[in-house]
């Protein structure tokens, strides 16, 4: 018998499809899964991290963790999990399960479109809170950039998110805001207590007190949905919402030249962060005051 380790944050609903998609792919070989929250590292799990150069000491990331996948210690697959790594690591033949497609909605606009329907009021910008966080997750479970996961999974990927949101939100008013339109939700901008980003494998800031921090989490737009500019317009909305925040410090993860990646270093120049920390050579931490909003 063969086991893996599967190390996972549940910050991403999608890691809850990876999680089912693996237990599919395995289920009558002779591997055994042993799943592992990211909040439930021990020393054993962060030496592993330590020795591919990810993670300096705990919860000091160099790098996001979505979803890695270990064999006798090593790492054998990482997000987007590929059905053929993991048959070359364990020497195994997966057999074909019955495939339901990463399908995309047809809805897509312009620039111009989408520029317009904000000037017709025609989008709206709704603040995260516990009554709606699941409305939220619909754009990553329906109408996500890269195909949604299959609906059998979305139940798996819920449960996954929702202990994070119910702890968020017992810190903060909000979790950030995403966007609808034509009953879609088309982006989102999350944003969480830097304490809960870190405890479950995503990249923060160091310096300050964790108290006095939120940290950007999820930032994506949705199918169709020109990204650079909802990017821009999620951030300028933000805006109006920062009163409704406890903290008093945003900071965010800048990548230099990824302009429509979730962790864009322009959206935080334009709005008025400023760099705190250098995480690796093109990863910066940004933070802005949002106090005086209050």
């Amino acid at each position: 018998m063969k086991t893996i380790d599967v190390i996972y944050s549940p910050i991403c609903e999608a890691n809850g499809a990876f999680l089912e998609q693996l237990e599919e792919w395995l289920k009558g070989t002779d591997v055994k899964i042993n799943y592992i929250p990211y909040d439930s590292l021990t020393s054993k799990e962060v030496g592993w991290y330590k020795a591919q150069g990810t993670i300096r000491e705990k919860c000091k990331l160099v790098s996001s963790v979505f979803i890695d996948v270990f064999y006798n210690e090593k790492l054998i697959a990482t997000v987007p999990l590929k059905k053929e790594k993991i048959e070359q690591a364990l020497n195994i033949h997966i057999k074909e399960h019955e495939q339901e497609s990463m399908s995309k909605t047809a809805q897509a606009i312009s620039v111009s479109q989408f520029r317009a329907a904000i000037l017709k009021g025609e989008i709206e910008w709704i603040p995260i809170t516990i009554a709606n966080y699941e409305d939220e997750m619909t754009m990553c479970l329906k109408n996500y950039p890269y195909g949604n996961p299959p609906k059998r999974f979305h139940k798996k990927c819920v449960e996954i998110k929702k202990k994070v949101f119910l702890e968020v939100l017992e810190k903060e008013n909000i979790a950030g805001i995403y966007a609808k339109y034509q009953g879609k939700v088309i982006g989102l901008l999350e944003i969480f207590p830097r304490e809960i980003m870190r405890k479950y494998g995503f990249l923060t800031g160091n310096k300050g007190d964790d108290e006095d921090y939120l940290t950007v989490g999820c930032y994506e737009v949705g199918f169709g949905i020109p990204r650079k500019e909802m990017i821009d317009e999620l951030m300028f909305q933000l805006e109006k919402y920062y009163s409704k925040f406890i903290r008093t410090y945003l900071e965010g993860i800048g990548v230099f030249e990824w302009n429509e990646g979730f962790m864009p270093y322009w959206v935080y120049d334009k709005y008025d962060f400023h760099k705190t920390e250098s995480i690796k050579e093109n990863t910066v931490v940004m933070e802005k005051e949002i106090y005086e909003y209050r």
